[in-house]
């Protein structure tokens, strides 16, 4: 995710020689790195959850989160 902030003007420059486009991704990656760091924070919280011995409760909440609530959300918001 550092990779992502110090070269988020560079970034897209690998894929693209469109400008236009190199300056979209720059102006995204620091969504991208917020949503990396998001991320990581909720995996470190569920290992701990899952050393202290709270599988189950951390299954559940994984498939709460994940499946019940993402996945339905992630479709309709492609969808509109």
């Amino acid at each position: 995710m550092i990779t992502v902030f110090l070269s988020k003007d560079n970034l897209a420059i690998i894929f693209t020689s469109s400008k236009d486009m190199q300056l979209t991704v720059a102006d995204q990656a620091y969504l991208l790195g917020l949503t990396m760091i998001i991320n990581s924070a909720a995996q470190l919280m569920s290992g701990v959850a899952i050393g202290s011995g709270w599988k189950l409760t951390v299954a559940y909440i994984n498939l709460t989160c994940y499946y019940m609530v993402g996945l339905p959300l992630g479709f309709y918001l492609v969808s509109h």
